[in-house]
């Protein structure tokens, strides 16, 4: 049986996550997965050398912890990335881009309208709002999340003539992170 080399292996897949992060923010989801698949490639190949000299407890223990760190770390990378195209959609005022990040159901506020809606109420909504605010310019004052899960993004949004205070909230569901709450309000000083 061939011994892989483990320094190329991390070398190739280091290379690999260096050349991700340089992608435009649509295409790191797709290259994510892409580095997910390789990862397990390469703890598999080095399992795989290792149960053939005898695995021990430690060595199995690692491989869990790591398992664990990287796929929190790659649900972490595609929350993130979402929250980027969510905010270049809200930029462009393209509210059917932006209802694709929606729940089913969402608790929409803005201007005009306030409740609980579907995705293509929702659309609807957000688009009439758009078509009557041109957005100039978007400013993230903050971004995280909480210690259930859920994400979140504050900001401020420049239009013509007002500013709006610009929040919505993600939480993970059927292994993807949807808009929860999205809410616009005119900013006041």
């Amino acid at each position: 049986m061939r011994n892989y080399d483990f320094s190329t292996l991390y070398a190739d897949f280091l290379g690999l996550v260096l050349f991700t992060l340089n992608l435009p923010s649509f295409s790191r989801t797709a290259y994510g997965i892409f580095i997910v698949a390789f990862g397990v490639l390469f703890l598999f190949l080095e399992w795989f050398n290792k149960f053939e000299r005898g695995m021990n407890i430690r060595l199995q223990k690692e491989l869990i912890v790591f398992l664990m760190i990287f796929s929190g770390l790659t649900v972490t990378v595609c929350a993130q990335n979402n929250q980027a195209i969510i905010v270049k959609a809200i930029s462009d005022g393209d509210a059917h881009e932006l209802v694709k990040y929606f729940h089913t159901m969402v608790n929409l506020s803005i201007p005009g309208s306030e409740g609980v809606y579907n995705r293509n109420q929702s659309e609807a909504l957000l688009q009439k709002f758009f078509n009557q605010n041109e957005v100039l310019s978007i400013k993230i004052k903050h971004e995280g999340r909480s210690n259930e899960g859920t994400r979140f993004l504050i900001g401020k949004m420049n239009c013509p003539n007002k500013i709006y205070n610009l929040y919505f909230l993600m939480k993970e569901m059927e292994g993807k992170y949807w808009i929860i709450q999205f809410q616009l309000e005119p900013f006041e000083e």
